[in-house]
C-alpha cells in the first residue's frame, strides 16, 4: 500500500487521505507502529499531492489529533519535536507544518500544556533564535484557530509579553526599541 501513490485530483478530493487512513490503520492491526506514525502525521499535516489545491477545502480537512491523544504517546512531545528544525537531522526526521501543527493544537485536549511549552520555547535564551520564531509562528498559528476571540486576545497579550525576551536584533526597524508588534 505504501508504495502506491495517490494524488489528488482537486482540493477536495478525499483519496489521498483515505489511502493514508488506510495504511495507519493497517499498520495498527499489525502493531507496526513506525509505519502508523508517520501516516498518522502525513494526515496531520495534510502531506499529500494534489493537482490543485484550492484553500476552501481546507476546512473540511482533520488532523486528527484526538486519534494521537487517544493512544499512550507524548504528543505534546511529539508535536513539539516535529515543528523544531535542527542542523543534522536523523535520516528519516519527520518536519511537521506549522500551520497545520498550529491548527492541530488548538484541537488538543491539552492546549494549555501546548501554550505553555511554546511561550516558554519563545522566551528561552538557550533555543536558537531560529527555532524561537518558529515557536512564536506555531503560537500564533494555534491561536487563529481557536473560536473564542476573548481567548485569543488574552493569547496576544502573552505572547506580547514573551516576545520582549528576543534579541534585539528582531525589532531593528521600529525605532531599535522593543515595543508591541503590531501584526500579530
Amino acid at each position: 500500500m505504501r508504495s502506491t501513490k495517490v494524488v489528488g485530483g482537486c482540493s477536495q478530493d478525499s483519496r489521498p487521505r483515505e489511502h493514508a487512513i488506510n495504511i495507519a490503520m493497517l499498520s495498527a492491526e499489525v502493531t507496526n507502529w513506525e509505519v502508523f506514525l508517520k501516516s498518522h502525521l502525513d494526515i496531520m499535516n495534510d502531506r499529500f499531492d494534489r493537482m490543485s489545491d484550492g484553500s476552501y477545502a481546507y476546512a473540511q480537512r482533520k488532523t486528527y489529533i484526538k486519534e494521537l491523544e487517544e493512544l499512550d504517546i507524548n504528543v505534546l512531545d511529539l508535536l513539539i519535536g516535529i515543528s523544531l528544525r535542527v542542523e543534522n537531522p536523523a535520516k528519516n526526521h519527520y518536519y511537521g507544518s506549522i500551520g497545520r501543527l498550529g491548527r492541530a493544537i488548538s484541537e488538543s485536549k491539552n492546549k494549555e500544556d501546548f501554550k505553555t511549552q511554546i511561550l516558554s520555547m519563545v522566551e528561552d535564551k538557550e533555543l536558537d533564535n531560529y527555532n524561537r520564531i518558529l515557536a512564536y509562528f506555531l503560537f500564533v498559528s494555534y491561536n487563529n484557530y481557536l473560536d473564542n476571540k476573548d481567548e485569543q486576545n488574552e493569547n496576544i497579550k502573552q505572547l506580547e509579553t514573551s516576545i520582549m525576551t528576543l534579541p534585539d536584533f528582531f525589532f531593528k526597524g521600529q525605532n531599535n526599541k522593543k515595543k508591541k508588534p503590531t501584526n500579530i
